[in-house]
């Protein structure tokens, strides 16, 4: 049995050889790489790792976008033992240093120049780094501390020899406890957390999704999410365990055009990626004459009603599967061909997708199954899957995963793919690791059939639809050190953009406009006036400089009044009740997302 997926690499080169293994765009053309090249390069680049002075247990780091050179790297990395960083290639400088100073990287393999760019900035400060190397851009090459992908792979080729036989008994004497990856997530300080995840966690869960979702030879998978994150890292993992092949999307705006050519049989997603697919698919039925709207209607209806037995895996009755049957031929299949023709199911976890979203692809007789996990599980850990599918649930936990419902009402998971505590924080540990369980700090209940449902959020952090995760209190002290700013109140959860609310302070903003001669009596006055408005705009563009995409403010308003602990908006020691200010401005908040 693999205890491991070094070893599960190591077997495919020997089992199936010449079947595709990766596939990769290059010059315009589709290229596949068997799982003998795989298994060669990744022997060269682990070669090149070990004769660089690597060893077992050290870290290194990956920053770059999704592209095959971070498979390649993060195999060959796992292979001599070594432990995976990933890094967001969003990230700015200090975050990139702060995740390579905590985790202790000793290496990193970086996209291209402008990433480059970042570490080159604070190398000084870096002491326990001594290799990095470069996807794209050769010219970087600066002898033995820089050098560019295919050097460093030709370097290992001639080194190869040395250790193959080494890797391959290594493999098998790496135990499940020993750490596979450091995954840093942002806490609700803003201060990331390194999730240790061991290389058993991750055959757990392979093997746990590997029982209730039947895979055939040959079936693709399509990649587009970020790797660094830990639900794409999962979906590469499962296609090297299963043999199949694993395809890299040019980019997320090409992923339909790529998903046509490539025809995966099934696609994982974040819930902003079938937000795009739903609106595209209305916004071209709306163009499309009455008729054609009309039978739209009518199949998406026909599609509701079969929702009841997709769920329990039950046979339709007959005339309802004679509809069914007139759908398909007038509506589902054409749209199944955008996605490629062989899709069998779509997967959707890393943040929770609207029931209107979810029960949309299942009436278009799409499974659609949505998961719940976060990195501390390895990924998903409860799961909807075929025969078992219930909207607006999780579905049930994973087999031989715990989950219960604490007092509280916080959801606890206990079982193999739990990780093994945050990177040299004790603390932070102790509190979320208790007697073998995980306190998620999400809130849910298991209904009676054993879903699980999630019902809220007891920690603070904020996950975007785009499964990015935000830390409020970062934006928080970043926009509250502006002195004419009170308060602000981020919002975005399972939205595609942060928007907030603002406060103004009143005695900076009136001194301010009393320098400026704008007329005012009130506060109310000030937060209304159009030249405060830019006031305030130009402090928000200032800060989102210093923020990676995804956490800047998009948009925001105003209130004509401060937050105050009369109002019941403040505690007594003046920090913002978010639930009562998103419950009491439900509408301001709302209304700046009615435009997109």
């Amino acid at each position: 049995m693999e205890k491991n997926i070094i070893e599960s690499l190591w077997n495919r080169t020997e089992e199936i050889p010449d079947d595709p293994a990766l596939i990769t765009k290059e010059g315009g053309h589709w290229r596949e790489i068997s799982f003998r090249e795989f298994g060669e390069i990744v022997t060269s680049l682990a070669s090149a790792l070990l004769a660089s002075g690597l060893k077992k247990g050290d870290k290194v780091s990956i920053l770059s976008q999704t592209r095959v050179e971070w498979t390649l790297s993060d195999l060959s990395i796992l292979a001599i033992g070594a432990i995976t960083v990933p890094i967001y290639p969003t990230l700015l400088k200090d975050e990139v240093f702060y995740i390579m100073e905590n985790s202790d990287a000793r290496a990193i393999f970086v996209e291209d120049e402008a990433q480059l760019a970042k570490v080159v900035q604070v190398r000084d400060n870096l002491p326990l780094l001594k290799k990095v190397i470069v996807f794209r851009g050769e010219g970087a090459s600066n002898g033995d501390f820089t050098m560019g992908f295919k050097e460093f792979q030709e370097f290992g080729e001639k080194e190869s020899f040395r250790y193959k036989q080494q890797l391959r008994t290594e493999a098998g004497e790496i135990v499940g406890n020993d750490l596979a990856t450091i995954v840093y997530t942002s806490g609700t300080t803003g201060v990331p957390k390194g999730v240790m995840i061991s290389h058993e966690n991750i055959i757990f869960n392979i093997r746990a999704l590997d029982k209730i979702f039947i895979s055939s030879k040959g079936d693709r998978a399509l990649a587009y999410l970020p790797l660094s994150h830990v639900f794409e890292r999962f979906n590469q993992f499962v296609a090297i365990y299963r043999g199949n092949p694993y395809a890299f999307a040019e980019s997320l705006e090409k992923m339909a055009e790529n998903l046509g050519e490539i025809k995966p049989a099934s696609v994982a997603g974040v819930p902003r990626v079938y937000e795009k697919i739903y609106q595209r698919i209305n916004e071209q039925v709306e163009k499309g004459p009455a008729l054609a709207r009309l039978i739209f209607t009518w199949a998406l209806r026909v599609g509701k009603r079969m929702i009841p037995y997709q769920e329990k895996a039950e046979k339709l009755p007959f005339f309802l599967s004679w509809q069914f049957r007139l759908a398909n031929l007038l509506v589902f299949k054409k749209i199944k061909e955008r996605l490629g023709g062989k899709v069998k199911y779509c997967i959707c976890s890393a943040a929770p997708i609207s029931k209107e979203i979810l029960e949309f692809f299942l009436s278009l007789n799409i499974g659609m199954y949505e998961g719940y996990g976060m990195t501390e599980t390895t990924a998903p850990t409860s799961m909807n899957y075929p025969g078992r599918n219930r909207a607006g649930t999780v579905g049930p936990p994973f087999p031989a995963v715990e989950c219960r419902i604490a007092e509280d009402g916080e959801i606890l998971i206990r079982g193999g793919n739990v990780f093994l505590g945050y990177y040299k924080m004790p603390e932070e540990t102790e509190k979320t690791l208790k007697d073998g369980w995980l306190h998620t700090g999400d809130l849910g209940e298991i209904d009676e059939d054993g879903y699980l449902r999630i019902t809220g959020r007891k920690k603070e952090l904020i996950i975007t639809s785009g499964a990015k995760h935000v830390a409020p209190n970062k934006l928080e002290n970043l926009f509250g050190s502006s002195p004419y700013i009170s308060q602000i109140v981020p919002y975005g959860d399972k939205r595609k953009y942060l928007t907030a609310i603002i406060s103004i302070n009143e005695e900076a903003v009136s001194n301010y406009a009393r320098k400026n001669g704008i007329e005012f009596k009130s506060y109310a006055d000030l937060a209304r006036h159009p030249k405060i408005y830019d006031l305030i705009k130009g402090i928000v563009e200032e800060k989102n400089r210093l923020l990676a995409p995804f956490e800047t403010i998009k948009k925001f308003v105003i209130l004509d009044h401060d937050f105050s602990i009369e109002s019941g908006e403040l505690t007594p020691t003046l920090k913002v009740k978010k639930h009562v200010v998103y419950q009491r401005y439900k509408d301001l908040l709302e209304g700046m997302y009615e435009e997109g």
